[in-house]
């Protein structure tokens, strides 16, 4: 998922990545954040698809952990500090 953290954060080169038009100024990005997110959640958690790529279900002490060690905007934090 740091994937959308790291679209937003290259969708424009010198302007801030902190305004109102980052999020909402372009609607296939929105779009495509949300087929993302159900891709993600279905490979994670539908039967069929654990099956054929061998994977398990993550259960909520991972997903409480993972937010609580390595939250989504200090790789948001990183990129943007670090990208030149």
């Amino acid at each position: 998922m740091v994937e959308i953290f790291y679209l937003f954060n290259f969708r424009y080169i010198i302007a801030s990545v902190f305004n109102r038009a980052e999020f909402v100024g372009n609607p296939y990005v929105l779009i495509a954040i949300g087929v993302l997110v159900i891709f993600q959640l279905g490979f994670t958690y539908l039967l069929l698809l654990q099956t054929l790529f061998g994977t398990v279900a993550i259960g909520i002490d991972i997903w409480l952990r993972n937010c609580i060690a390595l939250p989504p905007w200090y790789y948001f934090w990183l990129i943007y500090t670090h990208s030149d």
